[in-house]
């Protein structure tokens, strides 16, 4: 079976992702990639860590406890985002004064990778939640394939996402077939 013919649908928004993320990070080069990245990484384990103690302190008034939570999740997000990005501007500003703005470029190339693989890990972990989980597009796809793989890897070696939450949906215990 030749490699186009077994993408599907869920493989080819899959490139799409990697194709805009490689071309933007291309664009802002590696200085602001890599505090995007660290920005990446730092929202999603702080949100994890930080929400359920963000929306007791700020977001009582919200109700019910999984609203609060959600905006206290996306509050953490969003603002440490902001914070990294902010960073990695004014610290690509200091860098471009050395003249190694190509080098800053091709680099951020690789960093765009590395973030749409990031951003591709976290989907598929969380389509785990859904109904997806079990259809053939998600089934079938090459991507969510090899993205399950990592995330197996990562639990083994206890690492994020290292006790699953269960969704109201279905417990635990079945996200873990499923993923």
């Amino acid at each position: 079976m030749s490699v186009l013919q077994s993408i599907n649908g869920f493989d080819l928004v899959a490139v799409i992702i990697v194709v805009f993320f490689v071309l933007g990070s291309l664009w802002r080069g590696a200085i602001v990639e890599l505090f995007g990245l660290i920005g990446w990484v730092a929202a999603f384990l702080l949100a994890r860590l930080y929400a359920d103690v963000i929306s007791a302190q700020f977001f009582a008034a919200l109700s019910p406890a999984f609203v609060r939570t959600a905006v206290a999740w996306l509050s953490i997000f969003i603002v440490t985002l902001l914070v990294a990005h902010l960073l990695g501007v004014i610290f690509r500003q200091a860098f471009a004064k050395t003249g190694l703005s190509t080098l800053d470029r091709a680099l951020g190339g690789v960093l765009g990778l590395a973030k749409a693989a990031v951003l591709l890990l976290a989907l598929v972990w969380m389509a785990g939640y859904t109904p997806l989980a079990k259809s053939e597009l998600f089934a079938t796809s090459t991507t969510a394939r090899l993205a399950r793989g990592v995330i197996d890897l990562v639990r083994q070696s206890n690492g994020w996402p290292a006790q699953e939450a269960e969704s109201p949906a279905r417990p635990a215990k079945t996200m873990e077939r499923n993923i």
